[in-house]
């Protein structure tokens, strides 16, 4: 049997708007969340971008988007 193939600690799909996505890896996007993220959203701020990432029963993470 298998287990559960739907979650990552981090890896990230990039949209370019016309449905196609590109992978990023954990090592690449700096991103290591364990759990269920319910909802991403992207927060600008005078000093940078910031991603807000939210999850059920935890409390919100920030990064600060480095590019």
């Amino acid at each position: 049997q298998f287990e559960r193939l739907d979650a990552s600690f981090g890896d990230v799909l990039i949209n370019d708007g016309k449905g196609n996505f590109k992978w990023v890896g954990t090592n690449q996007s700096g991103i290591l969340q364990r759990g269920d993220i319910k909802d991403m959203v992207e927060i600008s701020a005078k000093n940078g971008k910031y991603l807000l990432l939210l999850q059920n029963n935890e409390y919100p993470v920030l990064y600060k988007v480095n590019r």
